[in-house]
């Protein structure tokens, strides 16, 4: 579980020792994750799309103005 208001900026970042890796997955010992969270605006604002299909929109289009 996991609670967003520890998040600073938006951001919670999770350091090597934070995170449960299994035992073949090898790391750097200053591996880190940052996990970014967005406010999604109402359902109604959104029309029919879930939740988590707004997500996927939005990085999808973010990505493609980076790219």
């Amino acid at each position: 579980m996991l609670h967003t208001g520890f998040a600073h900026d938006n951001v919670i970042r999770l350091l090597r020792n934070e995170i449960d890796f299994t035992s073949n997955i090898a790391v750097d010992d200053d591996f880190f994750i940052d996990l970014i969270f967005e406010e999604i605006p109402e359902k109604s604002n959104v029309s029919e799309k879930t939740g988590l299909e707004y997500v996927v929109e939005e990085c999808r289009r973010k990505l493609g103005e980076t790219e």
